[in-house]
């Protein structure tokens, strides 16, 4: 497989639609400062090159670019070692910057509160 076909198929397995990710996303450290409820893990200390902290931050960002403008792969988590995603991860650093899909990562404090999905959240025009 080419590796630009494995970039297409691993953004077609991964690419979840936001809300199903917002909702699965859930941070194993809690927030170290004054916010109340849940936040967003966003640690400019993390390792972004380490598949460890990928969860650490808001994934695409441009903090995550290597030292040649791409991404770095290889922080791409692959826990269980699945050789499909190998090909993957070489093809990410192949590439300069991030694809324009409206896809992120986030991972939270705490769960996330549940929601009406029938019910309209206000637009807040302060």
């Amino acid at each position: 497989m080419s590796p630009r076909r494995a970039l297409l198929v691993a953004f077609g397995a991964f690419a979840l639609p936001l809300p199903a990710v917002v909702f699965l996303g859930c941070a194993s450290e809690a927030a170290t400062h004054a916010e109340s409820g849940t936040v967003v893990a966003f640690d400019l200390a993390a390792d972004f090159a380490d598949p460890d902290a990928f969860y650490s931050y808001p994934y695409p960002s441009d903090l995550r670019l290597g030292p040649g403008g791409g991404p770095i792969g290889a922080s791409f988590p692959n826990p269980k070692r699945n050789a499909l995603l190998k090909p993957v991860q070489r093809a990410i650093d192949e590439h300069k910057g991030f694809p324009l899909v409206p896809v992120a990562y986030f991972t939270f404090s705490a769960p996330m509160a549940g929601r009406d999905e029938n019910v309209a959240i206000a637009a807040d025009l302060s």
